[in-house]
C-alpha cells in the first residue's frame, strides 16, 4: 500500500471516530489489543548453554522461551504452576521446576 493509500485510509478512519472521547478511544484499542499475540508479554534477550540467541518471555502466565526470528510461538514454556523456584546469579538464569524428575533449565542474559 503506498503512503498516499495509507494517508486517506487514515483519514477515512479518523473521520469515522470523530467525536469520540479519548477514555473510549483508549477503551476500544485495549479491546483490540488485549487479543493480540503478544500483548502483555516482556521480551528479554537471553542465550541457552549452547550460546544460541533466545528470548525468553514473562506473561500473566508464566515464562516462554522464543526463537529470535518468532515472538509468536514459543519454543518451550514454563507454566507458573510448574515452577518451583526461580534464581539468577550474575547473568545466569535458571528455572527449576517442581517435578524434580524434570530437567532444570539455565539460560544467561
Amino acid at each position: 500500500m503506498s503512503s498516499d493509500d495509507w494517508e486517506k485510509r487514515i483519514m477515512t478512519w479518523w473521520a469515522d471516530h470523530r467525536g469520540t472521547s479519548r477514555e473510549q478511544a483508549m477503551l476500544e484499542y485495549l479491546k483490540l489489543a488485549q487479543d493480540l499475540e503478544m500483548y502483555g508479554v516482556n521480551y528479554f534477550e537471553i542465550r541457552n548453554k549452547k550460546g544460541t540467541d533466545l528470548y525468553l518471555g514473562v506473561d500473566a502466565l508464566g515464562l516462554n522461551i522464543y526463537e529470535k526470528s518468532d515472538k509468536l510461538s514459543p519454543k518451550v514454556g514454563f507454566p507458573w504452576s510448574e515452577i518451583r523456584n526461580i534464581s539468577f546469579n550474575d547473568k545466569k538464569f535458571v528455572i527449576k521446576p517442581i517435578d524434580k524428575k524434570a530437567n532444570v533449565s539455565y539460560f544467561h542474559f
